[in-house]
């Protein structure tokens, strides 16, 4: 059985191993080719229209046209949501909405104004936040604790129990930025709780 060794040729193109005339390579049938390159058809009328603006037609399922890139404004933090509409630097793009954006297994929970109307976000630890015990704005009734996520009158073998300001509650020293490693003892900015270290 032979092996067909490649060879190029300096002529002309081949295709499918036939070597066609320009007429059959173009497709133009007894035309000239020359006339139809002399048409108006040339390079930079090529380049020209290879470099125009992005058609937002040609742009993906759930991406906008900004400034002739196509986006992702659910996640885009310089598009969130609509062109230009950019997300601070303690936020990030979600669902096409700024959001606070939370270390480690904090959530970010809506604060309300004094007018009921949310004023932004605070990250919380659900598990122990009587505020938002399990979730934003589950409160837990005076007297209670949030431990694990859950209303209750006593605090999990692995929370300890703090007294603050409202009375008693849970804190996760490993984990809770305020409580760092004990009760009160509250980490730096930006620096979250880890194994009781602040």
């Amino acid at each position: 059985m032979g092996v067909a060794a490649a060879s190029c040729s300096a002529s002309n193109s081949v295709v499918g191993g036939v070597t066609p005339d320009a007429a059959t390579v173009n497709d133009l049938g007894d035309q000239d080719v020359s006339a139809v390159v002399d048409s108006g058809i040339d390079a930079p009328d090529v380049v020209t229209a290879m470099d125009a603006p992005v058609d937002a037609s040609r742009c993906g399922p759930g991406q906008l046209e900004c400034g002739g890139n196509c986006v992702s404004s659910e996640v885009d933090p310089a598009n969130c949501g609509a062109c230009g509409r950019a997300c601070a630097d303690t936020e990030r793009c979600t669902a096409g909405a700024c959001v606070t954006a939370c270390a480690g297994s904090q959530t970010a929970c809506p604060v309300a104004d004094a007018d009921g109307g949310a004023r932004g976000n605070v990250c919380v630890l659900t598990d122990t936040d009587r505020s938002n015990c399990g979730a934003c704005g589950r409160v837990c009734p005076a007297g209670q604790v949030c431990s694990s996520g859950m209303c209750t009158t006593t605090c999990s073998e692995l929370l300890v129990t703090c007294t603050g300001d409202t009375g008693a509650f849970c804190a996760d020293t490993r984990r809770d930025p305020l409580n760092g490693g004990s009760c009160g003892r509250a980490c730096a900015p930006g620096r979250p709780a880890t194994r009781g270290a602040a």
